[in-house]
């Protein structure tokens, strides 16, 4: 693969990791898989159960940001970080056994 600019901009575009890294909401979503998913180590979550986490964190960051932020519920947001990374796969990456599963 190329690294022209015309590649990057259409990657940028339209590659899903890509489209999450160009996010406004991408600290959240980082943050918030990184402590439901690595912390605990775990691998397999309930979309209910995830969704519950995710309105805690939301709520936690409105009551210390106010409520502008991040205005999405939390089973809207899991839905739009679904489309976000639908198709990335982490076994690209050098951690071969590690895989990201859709969120569904």
């Amino acid at each position: 693969m190329q690294l022209d600019i015309e590649t990057l901009e259409a990657l940028r575009r339209q590659h899903p990791a890509w489209r999450l890294l160009a996010s406004e909401s991408v600290a959240l979503v980082a943050s918030f898989l990184h402590r439901a998913f690595v912390v605990p180590n775990r691998r397999v979550i309930a979309q209910a159960d995830l969704a519950e986490a995710l309105e805690d964190t939301l709520y936690a960051l409105r009551e210390q940001r106010g409520d502008g932020v991040y205005p999405k519920g939390a089973l809207e947001a899991t839905v739009h970080a679904s489309q976000l990374i639908q198709g990335v796969r982490l076994r690209s990456w050098s951690y071969p056994s590690a895989q990201l599963q859709r969120l569904e």
